[in-house]
């Protein structure tokens, strides 16, 4: 949390932070944030109200240390939503591949050059349609295909 605070901090774009904040790291988190006009903590959200969230939004913006394969990139992406990650989140090709974000390093100076080209993308009409583009070429399950080849172990 502290480098997306540190990417965004003093940039001209507003930052919307969602979701359940570590007990030993709220207090810092809260101070440090509430003297930063341009980025909020919206708390936590669920259900129908993160979905309608995510697909209203201009981007998604997931810079973690490390991930495995981050549910919220999936759906982000599948709402047409285009997505700001770092290399950590395992995703880079299917990003990268249909230009539906942006992916950067884990250093200050290359993520905030990167953000720059994120604004810029996320203005781009047509980065929506490749978001969805992309969840229905790289996510999609034929049933059959995978019956068939379980029946065969």
């Amino acid at each position: 949390m502290d480098f997306i605070i540190d990417v965004f901090e003093k940039e001209n774009c507003n930052l919307e932070i969602y979701g359940p904040i570590d007990k030993n790291y709220e207090n810092f988190f809260k101070n440090r944030i509430k003297k930063i006009s341009n980025i909020h903590y919206k708390g936590e959200i669920y259900n129908k109200e993160k979905f309608e969230l995510i697909a209203s939004s201009k981007g998604l913006v997931l810079l973690s240390r490390s991930e495995g394969m981050p549910m919220v990139v999936l759906e982000a992406l599948s709402l047409g939503t285009p997505c700001f990650l770092s290399v950590n989140s395992n995703m880079d090709d299917y990003i990268i591949d249909y230009e539906t974000g942006v992916i950067t390093e884990l250093d200050l100076l290359i993520a905030k050059q990167k953000l720059q080209s994120f604004l810029g993308m996320i203005n781009n009409n047509n980065s929506s349609e490749y978001c969805k583009v992309t969840c229905k070429e790289y996510f999609k399950w034929d049933a059959e295909k995978i019956i068939s080849a379980y029946r065969k172990v």
